[in-house]
């Protein structure tokens, strides 16, 4: 376990690496900092903290989260599974909304955050908080961690990114 958890950091730290420098201001807002706290339980269960700092560059009402629900798993081995996992306990620093969404062979939770009534420009700091629970474990025997620390499906600069995982 301690040898894909270092395999994993290095890989995340060399991408954030190759990121090219941009422009913030050709995007709506970017995401100064974020930190994501996990703590993984017994029953196969990740209680998931998420700290964002992000820099409105244009007046907007908030920022969307996706969570993907739907997991398809590619093992070293070339094994694959695919895992559906479940949303509980959505909380949030700020007014939020949540749906289940589907796009392509992909189902997840979209969670609207922000004040439809209320415009932002400038630093917004959001706390978002949620159990992401996998079910059980699929391998026999063994048990296994995957999980998206950054959302793939993200299209602005995230800068600054630190995370924890308690096992």
């Amino acid at each position: 376990m301690k040898q894909f958890l270092t395999m994993f950091a290095l890989i995340f730290f060399l991408c954030l690496a190759a990121c090219p420098a941009m422009e913030a201001k050709a995007y709506d807002f970017t995401i100064d900092s974020y930190h994501v706290d996990m703590k993984v339980t017994k029953q196969n269960t990740y209680r998931v903290t998420e700290k964002l700092k992000v820099n409105f560059n244009v007046r907007r009402h908030g920022i969307y989260r996706d969570i993907p629900l739907l997991n398809h798993i590619e093992r070293k081995d070339g094994s694959k599974d695919t895992v559906m996992a479940k949303l509980e306990n959505v909380s949030c620093s700020d007014s939020f909304s949540s749906s289940r969404k589907t796009s392509g062979k992909t189902d997840y939770c979209r969670l609207q955050i922000g004040d439809k009534n209320k415009e932002i420009i400038g630093e917004k700091e959001y706390t978002i908080s949620f159990d992401y629970v996998m079910g059980n474990d699929v391998l026999t025997g063994n048990d296994e961690l995957y999980y998206n620390i950054i959302p793939s499906e993200h299209t602005s600069p995230i800068c600054n990114i630190t995370f924890t995982i308690e096992m």
